[in-house]
């Protein structure tokens, strides 16, 4: 049976409506702990991105300026609405209830940049789908769109597969840079965090990136987490 005092929630972080669904389970579960996949040094990675936005939309090849002017907004659009919404939404709540423990679990051993690079080409993802010269409301509706289809792949369990055939596209220094950014070093430093801050009788929400579920599952084996994808979570405290 699973154990119901310890939640490992699974996101992906690019969810235009992330905050307001993980606000929903962190209110619904009501933790004493919340462990995060963190570290000091990233919590500055909005700005960073923010200040790359430039550069990423002259990648993108604009043909016009009013195309690039619509690009640059959406891209900070983006940034504002879903890079660190966990972050935020668990600042939130330890702001509601000082006396939350929050911990950052996660192990610094990656190159910002690298984590900028991610970011920037996930946020690809969003625009070949928008068709040049339509209005800001239009591409930010397609935006959300987009990003609620990336959501029910989740939901129902294809989002695996989906980014497994996505890893065909990708540049051998982009397969560096992931198998950085995904080594089993970090799983095993945030699965020893997040033990060394579960007690018995306590509740403890961890907020780990998708890709880290199960590693984690089976690295916390004895402790038997209840395993769920920000979805699942989402049915249960919504």
């Amino acid at each position: 049976m699973a154990n119901h005092y310890l939640h490992i929630v699974g996101t992906v972080h690019l969810d235009l409506k992330g905050k307001d669904r993980l606000d929903t389970v962190i209110a619904g579960f009501n933790p004493q702990t919340i462990a995060l996949e963190m570290t000091k040094s990233r919590e500055m990675l909005p700005r960073m991105v923010k200040e790359n936005i430039s550069s990423f939309v002259e990648g993108l090849k604009p043909s016009t300026s009013e195309e690039r002017e619509i690009l640059t907004v959406l891209g900070h659009y983006l940034t504002d609405e879903v890079i660190g919404y966990e972050l935020k939404a668990c600042n939130d709540y330890k702001n509601k209830k000082p006396e939350v423990e929050l911990s950052y679990v996660d192990l610094d051993i990656v190159n910002p940049s690298d984590y900028i690079n991610l970011v920037l080409r996930n946020l690809k993802q969003f625009f070949p789908m928008l068709t040049p010269g339509g209005d800001l409301k239009k591409h930010k509706k397609t935006l959300r769109l987009f990003s609620e289809t990336l959501y029910f792949l989740q939901e129902i369990g294809a989002k695996k597969k989906l980014e497994d055939q996505s890893l065909i596209h990708l540049s051998e220094e982009e397969r560096q840079t992931l198998k950085r950014i995904y080594s089993d070093q970090r799983n095993e430093v945030m699965a020893e965090k997040i033990r060394e801050r579960y007690h018995s009788g306590n509740q403890l929400l961890a907020v780990v990136g998708l890709g880290h579920l199960s590693a984690l599952e089976s690295k916390l084996t004895d402790l038997n987490p209840t395993i769920l994808t920000l979805p699942e979570a989402v049915k249960i405290y919504s």
